[in-house]
This record gives structure tokens, C-alpha cells and sequence, in this order.
């Protein structure tokens, strides 16, 4: 969508231990929150044992309390209007 920009960052699928990524995520969103730039949750194939589930992205928001306004992913309407549909 032209003009508009969003975040998707993976958990699922990692082989380290979540402290050594987290840091990472923890600066994006806390970036991402900053800048208003809304964020999607989702679950990645490359391990399929992780296929939907979202338990460490969620157990992250909660503990950064993330704006959920900017969680595109938790309202089918919210992402329609996002990309434009």
C-alpha cells in the first residue's frame, strides 16, 4: 500500500533462547510504538510445530504493554482498513 508501512517480526521457528532475541524485539517495538507504526502477529512455516502459535509474541506485547491500537491483527477491520479493502 503506497504511503503506508507496517512491521511483522518472527518468533516462531527460533533455535536460540529467547533472551538472546528478545532485545531485539524489545527495541523494534518499543521504535515501532514511537513512530505509531503499526505491527501484525503471525506464525511462520518454517518449523511447522510452530504453525499459529503466538504465545511469545503475545506473553512480549504484554510485557511491553504495546499500544494494542497498533496491532493490526487483532481486528479483521482494523487490517481491512490498513490495506486498503
Amino acid at each position: 500500500v503506497p504511503g503506508r508501512s507496517g512491521s511483522q517480526q518472527q518468533f516462531a521457528g527460533q533455535k536460540r533462547p529467547p533472551s538472546e532475541f528478545y532485545e531485539n524485539y524489545r527495541k523494534m517495538l518499543k521504535l515501532c510504538e514511537q513512530q505509531q507504526v503499526p505491527i501484525i502477529i503471525s506464525s511462520d512455516a518454517h518449523d511447522p510445530s510452530w504453525v499459529g502459535r503466538f504465545d511469545l509474541a503475545v506473553k512480549l506485547l504484554e510485557e511491553l504493554q504495546f499500544d494494542e491500537s497498533l496491532i493490526l491483527t487483532n481486528d479483521i477491520e482494523k487490517l481491512r482498513a490498513f490495506i486498503g479493502v
